[in-house]
């Protein structure tokens, strides 16, 4: 269609862009070939569109489903007039694509001349373009009416939409229905845009919660699951379970070895039907344990109030009868009485030494530190204990340096910590077996292990509570004052086991250099 022919029909709106097209086109006909993204660049484009897409496609379904036979192409474009989608007849989609538009292209205007998606982008108001109003002539087979996508009361602009027919003229029907398509497309976007606003707080809330969780829906299906930390296959199956067991209100469950508050709940429509089934699974083995320490060093405290009294109350009767016994002993002439007196004797000593560990706990003597050599502490223990490890028929080796190793401590209560574990040991053997003792360093410590073969110990993390004992004569308190004295030495203590294999204890000090 010629243009001189024609211009006196063309509206002066049309007439001012054909005057601003002629300086971007002064004398020669348009490049061929538009601005084209690369494949990458397509997928990152129509990510980032995404809701976009989904709302016009959403709307212009409906659309489509009310109108027998849509004899047009439509094209979207984001807000700087890339294409990002075409819908409609096939055929028209084709010849558009063929006349150089496609997904990726841009609709700049140096390439493409005037067209209604790029004024509708501009003006942020609708626009239409009647086939002889284009500027390029290979267009001018096209009628084309758009309208921009706004939002945010008409402040924000997230794009623009076009009606491509093939006729000489924009059809007076279409006009009105661009704007209807046009609101209808702004409200599937508001929609879209507010329910992944309304997940992404969601999601949010979720992740700073440090329960575990599980969402079933209507079916009893899992919906979704989410796990602040990762889980045996077990637990998770077990927490499904329990979710769809149905409701239950804040009771204690334990699953593979750890204490969850559990908190199952309906959540439930405006007609009272059950949409989702949420599980909450608190991890509270933490909790526990704490609450059971409290509770310890609450025994603690009592049994403290109460040694110096108990100490006060048997020490002076025991010096007492033990002095009369060993005076009987030296009067006596029969050695069946000493025997008896002896052996009274000794059981007077033992539950002297009970006393001194009650008085270890309720007051612990006062360290005398000064520089020791751990060396000759060994040695001097190894030679007392030398003799009982004999009697009980069990091998006592021993493995330590030439050289000294100098540690910051007192004697008499390293000795006493040393004694009390390699007795332990000797006893664990049950009358056969190897206890070893080694000692070891690094550059900043000095390490002591004390090894057994005997019967092991079924629960090493009981072993310092007070009163905890795997003896039948034990009391409790011999590893919790071992304990005690290594942490006022600044050292570390350690124990694994296992049944009838034996068990390690490993005790670590600062060296003094």
């Amino acid at each position: 269609m010629n243009h001189a022919l024609h211009s006196h029909s063309l509206r002066s709106e049309v007439l001012d862009s054909w005057e601003q097209l002629r300086k971007v086109f002064p004398g020669k006909s348009p490049d061929e070939t538009a601005p084209r993204l690369s494949a990458v660049e397509r997928v990152k484009l129509l990510a980032e569109n995404v809701n976009l897409i989904k709302a016009a496609r959403h709307h212009l379904k409906e659309l489509f489903q009310r109108i027998e036979e849509i004899d047009y192409a439509i094209l979207l474009s984001d807000k700087d007039g890339w294409l990002i989608d075409m819908l409609g007849n096939p055929a028209c989609i084709e010849q558009v694509r063929q006349d150089g538009f496609d997904i990726g292209v841009n609709i700049c205007e140096q390439f493409h001349g005037n067209t209604a998606l790029r004024t509708a982008l501009t003006t942020r108001t609708a626009a239409f373009f009647h086939g002889f109003e284009h500027y390029v002539p290979k267009y001018r087979h096209w009628s084309t009416a758009a309208a921009p996508i706004l939002v945010d009361e008409r402040e924000r602009c997230v794009g623009a939409f076009a009606f491509v027919s093939k006729a000489d003229r924009v059809p007076e029907s279409l006009l009105p229905l661009i704007q209807s398509v046009s609101i209808g497309i702004t409200s599937s976007y508001l929609l879209e845009e507010s329910r992944q606003n309304t997940l992404l707080v969601h999601h949010s809330i979720l992740s700073q919660l440090e329960c575990h969780l599980v969402v079933l829906d209507e079916n009893n299906q899992i919906f979704e699951e989410r796990h602040p930390v990762p889980l045996a296959k077990t637990s998770c199956e077990a927490m499904r379970v329990i979710t769809q067991n149905g409701e239950r209100s804040e009771s204690e469950l334990t699953i593979d070895g750890h204490t969850y508050m559990v908190d199952v709940r309906h959540i439930r429509d405006h007609a009272g039907r059950v949409k989702y089934t949420l599980g909450l699974f608190r991890d509270i083995t933490q909790r526990k344990q704490y609450e059971l320490r409290l509770r310890d060093m609450e025994k603690l405290s009592t049994l403290a109030s109460l040694s110096a009294g108990i100490a006060h109350e048997i020490r002076n009767p025991l010096t007492t009868a033990r002095g009369f016994l060993q005076l009987f002993s030296q009067r006596s002439q029969s050695p069946q009485d000493k025997q008896f007196i002896n052996l009274t004797i000794a059981e007077l000593d033992r539950i002297q030494n009970l006393l001194q560990d009650f008085m270890g706990i309720a007051k612990p003597a006062k360290s005398a530190l000064e520089q020791v050599n751990l060396v000759s502490v060994l040695h001097e223990v190894t030679l007392f204990l030398y003799p009982e490890a004999s009697l009980q028929n069990v091998e006592f080796q021993c493995d330590l340096p030439h050289e000294s190793i100098i540690i910051k401590a007192d004697a008499s209560q390293i000795k006493q910590v040393l004694i009390n574990i390699i007795q332990n040991a000797v006893q664990a053997c049950l009358g056969h077996g190897v206890v070893r003792l080694c000692l070891s360093t690094t550059d900043s410590h000095a390490h002591i292990e004390v090894s057994d073969t005997g019967c092991g110990i079924k629960d090493v993390s009981q072993l310092f509570r007070p009163f905890y004992t795997t003896k039948e004569s034990g009391t409790g308190l011999g590893l919790l004052v071992s304990k005690q004295i290594i942490e006022e030495h600044h050292g570390t203590i350690r124990i694994e086991s296992k049944i009838d294999m034996g068990t390690t204890v490993y005790i670590t000090f600062p060296r003094q250099m």
